[in-house]
């Protein structure tokens, strides 16, 4: 279950890799001035609907921000797609043979 700590350690993770300071999503969401540099002190534990306008701030999706790896989730989900592209375009016998040589190195 996640706690505070672990939806703070995400604002603070999201917010500083888009380069947004403290003070500009607090101004985003609405809120005074020092409301996410309060949060990030753990001062407080804000309400879901804050929690939501501050990933929409942030520009990502819910999925994203409680991703369990969080940190990787956009190379996770490239990866993904392009394996997914993968097995719909090549025969199921070239994929297994692909992965036992990549198993094999």
């Amino acid at each position: 279950m996640m706690n505070i700590r672990d939806i703070v350690e995400r604002i603070n993770y999201f917010r500083n890799l888009k380069n947004i300071s403290a003070r500009n999503l607090s101004y985003d969401i609405d809120k005074s001035y020092n409301y996410i540099n309060k949060l990030e002190s753990l001062n407080f534990n804000p309400p879901m609907s804050v929690i939501l306008d501050i990933i929409n701030a942030l520009d990502i999706s819910p999925e994203e921000f409680f991703a369990e790896d969080y940190k990787n989730y956009s190379l996770n989900k490239k990866i993904s797609n392009l394996l997914k592209s993968i097995i719909n375009s090549v025969p199921s016998e070239d994929i297994a043979e692909l992965i036992n040589e990549l198993k094999n190195r």
